[in-house]
Order: C-alpha cells, then sequence, then structure tokens
C-alpha cells in the first residue's frame, strides 16, 4: 500500500498540476504511516525533496517527535524541552527497546472525560496527570548510529498490544512475520495480519 507522499509525488511528477509545482516543493512533514524508504528515497533526490517523519497523538495535541537524520526516513527525535524513556512490559526501564513514555509534556490530556481506566492505562498506573508521564502504547528502538551531537533518534517499531507474548512471557513483535510471509505469496495474498495476543495458539488472517 502506497503512503500519502509517495502519492502526492507521483501525482505532482505525472503533471497532475501545474508543471512547474513540483520544482517548488522542497519539504513535506508525513506521518499516520511507515514511510517506504527505498520507493521515496530517489523520488525525493530527484526532486530535492527533504521529508521528515513525525509522531504524534490526538491526546498530544501535536507531534512529540519529528524526523531529520539524513539519509533515514524512519529515525526521529523528541521535540526540545520533553523527557522520554523506554520501559518494558513490567514498566521497568528498558536499554534498546520498548514502550515510549512522555515525561513532562504538558500538553497531554489528563484522562478520557473522567474514565479512570483510561487514565491509569496512559499514566502507567501512576498517581501522576498525563501531562507529566503520557504511556503512549507505542514500541520504539534507540537507533544505533554515530551522529554527531547528543540527539538520541528512535525508530517505530509497533504498538505495544501488537505484540505476542509467549506463555514464558516473551514477547515476538508479528510485522516481521508478516512481511516474510506476505513476500513468499504475494503473488495469492493481498494483505495479512498475524494475531495471537491472549489466545492459547497464534494464527494468520489473510485476505
Amino acid at each position: 500500500m502506497r503512503s500519502l507522499a509517495e502519492e502526492v509525488i507521483k501525482l505532482l511528477a505525472q503533471g497532475e498540476t501545474n508543471a512547474s509545482c513540483i520544482q517548488h516543493l522542497r519539504f513535506i512533514l508525513a506521518g499516520g504511516a511507515q514511510l517506504n524508504q527505498p520507493v521515496l528515497a530517489p523520488e525525493l533526490a530527484r526532486y530535492n525533496i527533504a521529508l521528515w517523519p513525525h509522531y504524534g497523538q490526538t491526546e498530544l495535541a501535536g507531534p512529540a517527535l519529528v524526523g531529520g537524520l539524513p539519509g533515514n526516513l524512519h529515525a526521529m527525535r523528541v521535540v526540545p524541552d520533553a523527557r522520554w524513556l523506554l520501559v518494558n512490559e513490567d514498566g521497568s526501564e528498558a536499554e534498546d527497546e520498548g514502550e515510549l513514555v512522555l515525561l513532562g509534556m504538558r500538553c497531554a490530556t489528563r484522562g478520557y472525560l473522567g474514565d479512570v481506566a483510561a487514565s491509569q492505562r496512559l499514566t502507567g498506573g501512576f498517581a501522576l496527570p498525563t501531562s507529566e508521564r503520557f504511556h503512549t502504547g507505542d514500541v520504539f528502538r534507540r537507533l544505533q548510529k554515530n551522529t554527531k551531537g547528543v540527539t538520541e533518534w528512535l525508530t517505530h517499531v509497533c504498538r505495544r498490544d501488537d505484540l505476542l507474548v509467549h506463555s514464558t512471557g516473551e514477547m515476538t513483535n508479528p510485522l516481521p512475520i508478516e512481511e516474510a510471509l506476505h513476500g513468499k505469496c504475494s503473488q495469492y495474498v493481498v494483505r495479512l495480519c498475524v494475531l495471537g495476543r491472549q489466545r492459547t495458539h497464534p494464527f494468520v488472517v489473510l485476505e
């Protein structure tokens, strides 16, 4: 499935608008879906367009992470003056990969219309307002890349509730499995989804 960024560049390049329009396009800020770097990178270079990914949620009233790492359409960094950490399923701090928790964003909502369960989920059960501690529900990974300065770059892995939890407590990200399966049977299958959370056995839904 093409991202909106891919479709916009394609339409402009095909002359769907004024022929000179794409020559004036210099920057795209994209969010809501993973970007297809192998497809987009050549087109961006061809037309000299900078594309930054960004990440945010409705509850945050704006972006919390933005891109800008040259040559990488997935890496993002937390906005200035916001603190963050990655946590494991049990709430302990994770080193390389875990749920992104934003600290002191100040713009996060206090909950959903007084819904106690929602507030506890958004704060990880802590007795704090979501403006102080906000659990995004998304798993991120630290990008192990030597870059200038002290900026730490993160890449989105999946939603926390997308992880398959084994009876041993180990967790598996189903996205690489889905990509591998689809690569083997793409001529027969439009899309597929691996499910298994709170189920005895995982299964695959095919279309």
